[in-house]
């Protein structure tokens, strides 16, 4: 007796939903590893310790700021970038590229 096996094509809807999901890790994955040597960043602590060292991390080198960053606890910054790799792991801050005028509001006396 042979029973037959169902074939095991992917549905089009997974396709769909896997090709949006690399998509869209591919554009994060491209925010992260291209902000630019120079210009206006966002700063996102991702820790507790990362909140507290923020502000101390971000004004150095001659970096100003210009904003909040639309979630909570970040920074734009207008100015050079530092290494990313040791804001992420040393402590805790994820730096990210910003468009001109993507920022929430203006902070006074900067």
């Amino acid at each position: 007796m042979h029973i037959a096996k169902p074939e095991s094509k992917p549905k089009p809807r997974r396709l769909l939903g896997l090709s949006q999901a690399v998509i869209a890790i591919g554009a994060v994955g491209g925010l992260l590893l291209a902000p630019p040597a120079f210009g206006q960043l966002a700063f996102y602590p991702i820790s507790p310790a990362a909140d507290r060292a923020l502000p101390g991390i971000v004004f150095q080198d001659g970096r100003r700021a210009v904003a909040r960053t639309a979630l909570g606890g970040g920074y734009v910054m207008q100015g050079a970038r530092p290494p990313l790799f040791e804001l992420l792991f040393e402590h805790g801050i994820l730096v990210l590229a910003v468009p001109q005028g993507g920022c929430t509001g203006a902070i006074s006396g900067s």
